[in-house]
């Protein structure tokens, strides 16, 4: 059997919705231990904070009533000065080991992510000996994004006064509605343009910054500057999916925020619970996605020591029995990816039902109700209410309609759902019909309306059902593409001497004991390896070959081959396939 050694384009990654849906498993894998640190270091800051405000109140009545005639106002401002003094650093101090926790429970996921296990004293001894960096890493971050809400704001500023003398004098030269509502219509959509502008912009640089804690909990002897610019350039080149990763997690946290928010009328302890718990799952989710931008930019998986499979594989998976009694597998949608993609298609209806609304009235208005009036004699209200009940109809029908029509016609995909890279099935493995789908969208409304119980099943349930996908009797999948493999030879260009070296190796015992997801490492670094820059491919092929050296150790005292690096590597390949007839 021929082994293809280009196996995909590029490098494996996940998408920005299935980062957000694999720190959604990983938290839940070890939701205890998360938890119980993420409540730690909120108490931490609590604890602080009830303490120091219970001794500054104690201290301020001690010295009103005992020392005011004894010390000078001078000694007694410096008293107040030494004491404000202390109370900043101690809340400093507790802000600082908070943010450390959050680098911690990242710690934690990234490990959990390489298959690593560290001793948890070790790693809180590491981390909280540096909560000073984090909470100076964390204000030049604060810092950074001051200075450009300061600059947006300043250009805001800039841009209205010299526009506005513009804006003023063509308002005065309208003489008639038409034109007058032409003009106001072209103005809130600049408006409207300019704000979502502002609104991405803000996005993408809080997210290419977003990873410094991160940083500086995995990465050595990285100082908190170091740590800022090392997000901003681990995230070169992903500005706009680490936007999608942030986005998609607030619309995930979004409406378990809002539940909180109304039980906290009830429980005014629920928006704390709440925060303790959503605490950890941003922590995993910057945890994957700086694993995943690690690997693809500098090889970070291509490590014969790691046990850990790909983070794809965290996704939950459900076997489903065709009619023809067929088994399959497949990997279900993911909470991140089903937002991810619900977004972008509601933002599609809302474009469509404005623009459905702008070009109705303009219709309506212009050409309908002046026949009308005079054909039926009808008063302009009585029309006017009949013309919004109809507009109001066809705009519900379009709503239903869209996920009807797309996900009838292509395969149980949407536009959004094909963006995340997801689909609609049966039950049974089978395509969705309109019977399916008509449910699905009809039940739609009722998902988001019972505060958002859509959300909260999907997260909660194994197969990740919301209330329209168990009437429909459906299942929303990963879209995952076949890989079109090879026929014939796949070996790698190589040379006569690692080919002679890889026909010395066959014979050797350490070669059997390498095993298969070795081996399938080699495999990926040679297919993926010119996707590396050159310095990250010379470490890579570094690490690679002194691991493999290490292997031969065990069975040979001396490293026998005279050969470079890479086609070291490239050998033993060749020679794991013979030795298994691949």
């Amino acid at each position: 059997m021929a082994d293809a050694l280009q196996l995909e384009h590029s490098i494996p990654s996940l998408s920005a919705g299935n980062i957000v849906s694999v720190a959604f498993q990983v938290y839940q894998q070890q939701r205890g231990v998360y938890f119980t640190k993420s409540l730690l270091a909120h108490l931490w800051v609590y604890l602080t904070l009830i303490g120091l405000v219970g001794v500054g109140m104690l201290a301020v009545g001690v010295m009103s009533a005992m020392v005011s005639d004894v010390l000078s106002e001078m000694m007694q401002l410096q008293i107040m000065l030494v004491v404000a003094l202390m109370v900043t650093l101690l809340v400093l101090h507790a802000l600082g080991r908070f943010w450390a926790a959050g680098g911690l429970l990242s710690r934690v996921a990234f490990l959990s992510l390489q298959g690593q296990v560290e001793p948890d004293e070790v790693a809180r001894t590491q981390i909280f000996g540096r909560s000073w960096s984090y909470l100076l890493a964390v204000l030049i971050t604060g810092l950074l994004l001051l200075l450009m809400y300061g600059g947006i704001a300043l250009s805001g500023y800039i841009i209205f006064v010299t526009t506005l003398p513009l804006w003023e004098m063509g308002w005065a030269a309208i003489d008639d509605l038409e034109t007058g509502f032409l003009f106001f219509t072209v103005l809130s959509l600049l408006g409207l343009g300019l704000l979502l502008g502002l609104g991405l912009l803000t996005y993408y640089v809080t997210a290419r910054l977003w990873l410094f804690d991160v940083v500086l909990a995995v990465e050595e002897g990285v100082s908190p500057w170091e740590a800022v610019l090392r997000s901003w350039q681990v995230t070169h080149g992903h500005g706009w999916k680490m936007t999608a990763i942030l986005f998609t997690g607030t619309l995930v946290t979004m409406p378990i925020l809002m539940v909180a928010t109304l039980f906290n009328f009830f429980v005014p302890v629920a928006s704390i619970v709440v925060n303790i718990l959503l605490f950890p799952l941003w922590q995993v989710t910057k945890a994957v996605a700086y694993h995943d931008l690690v690997s693809v930019r500098e090889g970070l998986t291509f490590d014969l020591t790691l046990a850990a499979p790909h983070p794809r594989e965290s996704l939950r998976r459900v076997a489903l029995q065709t009619p023809e009694s067929v088994s399959l597998d497949f990997a279900l949608g993911g909470i991140g990816s089903r937002a991810l993609a619900w977004f972008l298609d509601q933002a599609l209806i809302g474009l469509g039902v404005m623009l459905f609304w702008y070009v109705g009235a303009l219709v309506y208005f212009y050409a309908l109700l002046p026949g009308l009036t005079e054909m039926l004699a009808v008063d302009v209200d009585t029309l006017n209410l009949w013309g919004v009940a109809i507009a109001a109809l066809l705009t519900y029908a379009f709503s239903n309609g869209y996920y009807i029509a797309f996900e009838t016609l292509w395969r149980g995909q949407t536009p959004g759902k094909r963006f995340a890279q997801i689909r609609v099935i049966c039950d049974n493995g089978q395509p969705v019909s309109i019977r399916e789908a008509s449910l699905r969208s009809l039940m739609g409304p009722l998902d988001l309306g019972l505060f958002w119980i859509g959300v909260l099943l999907i997260i909660g349930s194994r197969s990740e059902k919301r209330l329209g996908d168990m009437a429909a009797g459906t299942l929303v999948i990963q879209d995952e593409k076949t890989v079109t493999r090879q026929r014939g030879t796949s070996d790698p260009p190589h040379s006569s001497s690692a080919q002679r070296v890889a026909d010395q190796m066959v014979s050797q015992d350490w070669l059997r004991d390498l095993t298969l997801d070795q081996y399938l490492i080699l495999r990926n670094f040679l297919a993926y390896q010119h996707q590396l820059s050159k310095s990250h491919r010379r470490q890579v092929t570094l690490r690679l070959t002194q691991q493999l050296q290490s292997l031969m150790a065990a069975d040979t005292p001396r490293y026998p081959f005279e050969i470079g690096d890479p086609d070291l590597i490239v050998a033993t390949y060749l020679a794991y396939r013979q030795v298994h007839h691949l």
